[in-house]
Parts: C-alpha cells; sequence; structure tokens
C-alpha cells in the first residue's frame, strides 16, 4: 500500500483537489523503492481520499493521469497497482538511461558554472557504502538537471523512481557494488576538470555493464516480476 508524504508547497491551498492528489501521490511513487518488496504495491482510492480530505473523485482523476505516465496500472479485479517493470523493460531502461544521463553529463560540464558543479560535487561526495544507491542517483539527476536540456529531463522524469530502486538493488551484490562505487568516484573525479569524455564515458560503461548483469543474473533482482 502506498503511504502518502505530506503534501506542501508554495499556494498549496490554489491547488485544484485532482491535482493535490496528483502531487502527492507521485511524490510518494518517487520516493518509494519499488522493487523493494516482495507482492504488487497496491493504490486504495478511498484510503487516500481519506487521508487526504477530499472525494474519491479527484483521486480517480489523478490516478489515470499517473496511468497515462506509465506510474500505475488499472488491474482488473486487483484494483490500481504501482508499475514495476519486466527483466526485459528494466534492461531496456537501463539502456537508455545510460543513454540521457551520460549526455547529460556532456552537457553540463559544456554549460554550467564552477559554483554549479562545485555545489554537486560537494552533495556527492564520497558517500557510506549502503548510502551509495541515492547519493548516485542524485548525482545523476544533478547533471540532468545542469544539462539545460530539458527533454533529457522529461524523458528521464519517469524512469527515476525505476532506476532509483535498481540502484539500491547493486547492493545486493558485492561485485556490481564495488563497479557502482568505482563509477561515482569516476564521474566525481570529472567534475572539476571538466572532463565531458571521463564522465560521459564513465556513467555509459557502468549501466551498460549493469544491463547485462540483470540480464544474465537470476537472483540480482531475486522478484516473480522480472521473470
Amino acid at each position: 500500500m502506498v503511504t502518502l508524504l505530506p503534501l506542501a508547497g508554495p499556494g498549496i491551498e490554489e491547488v485544484s483537489f485532482k491535482m493535490q492528489a496528483y502531487r502527492a501521490l507521485k511524490g510518494s511513487i518517487l520516493a518509494m523503492d519499488v522493487y523493494g518488496q516482495r507482492g504488487e504495491i497496491r493504490i486504495d482510492d478511498r484510503e487516500v481520499a481519506q487521508t487526504l480530505g477530499i472525494s474519491r473523485t479527484p483521486v480517480r482523476e489523478a490516478l489515470i493521469l499517473l496511468e497515462h505516465e506509465g506510474f500505475v496500472r488499472a488491474v482488473p479485479r486487483r484494483g490500481i497497482v504501482v508499475v514495476r517493470k519486466t527483466r526485459r523493460e528494466v534492461v531496456d531502461m537501463v539502456v537508455v538511461w545510460a543513454a540521457l544521463e551520460s549526455m547529460a553529463a556532456r552537457l553540463a560540464l559544456a554549460r554550467a558554472s564552477d559554483e554549479e558543479l562545485d555545489a554537486l560535487l560537494r552533495r556527492s561526495g564520497d558517500p557510506a557504502p549502503d548510502a551509495y544507491p541515492d547519493i548516485a542517483m542524485e548525482l545523476g539527476l544533478g547533471l540532468i538537471a545542469l544539462s539545460g536540456c530539458a527533454l533529457i529531463g522529461s524523458l528521464t522524469g519517469n524512469m527515476a523512481p525505476h532506476m532509483r530502486s535498481i540502484r539500491r538493488l547493486e547492493l545486493l551484490s558485492e561485485e556490481q557494488a564495488a563497479k557502482a562505487a568505482a563509477c561515482q568516484r569516476r564521474v566525481l573525479a570529472a567534475l572539476p576538470p571538466r572532463d565531458p569524455d571521463a564522465a560521459g564515458t564513465a556513467i555509459l560503461d557502468h549501466n551498460l555493464d549493469l544491463a547485462q548483469h540483470i540480464q544474465k543474473s537470476r537472483d540480482f533482482l531475486g522478484h516473480d516480476f522480472l521473470d
């Protein structure tokens, strides 16, 4: 079941009930570990409506928007569930992410100011091993934001919650976790000298290796929904 995060932000009282529900649900889905648990993650529109203090109609309208964006889907006789990809879809998504994040890194190192890169470097320092996945995602999303390419941001937006969970599952493989940490160090090292080839290649190499690992390993993700 989805646990709603607190809804906050400027002018929230001016947002329609549908958009309040949409923002609350989407924020909660983006923050959750999509692949970190077995079984379906269901959304009860009645419970969401009660939590937000609104009727079920705007919640259902919000769920339609989220279904169009690929975050949820309606399953006959089971209701609304959060979308989780098949193994083949995960592999394809990682490959696409590799291309987009790699290009974003190249653009960011060409376009971002020194102050922006310094701030990103400070936020993405040398994390503890178990903190790597979230820091790695913040580094990638930071590069995407600094790329100045709105389309890359749009294309990666719907993939982000899936990629965040996949990054966390890399910790289940000692070898894969070590490769991931090495990739992050290479990317961070490329920021001060503004070396787009080093950053882009590190991101591309690691993600393509990750895609191969997911494809061949039966126990990497270890969930029946990836069979």
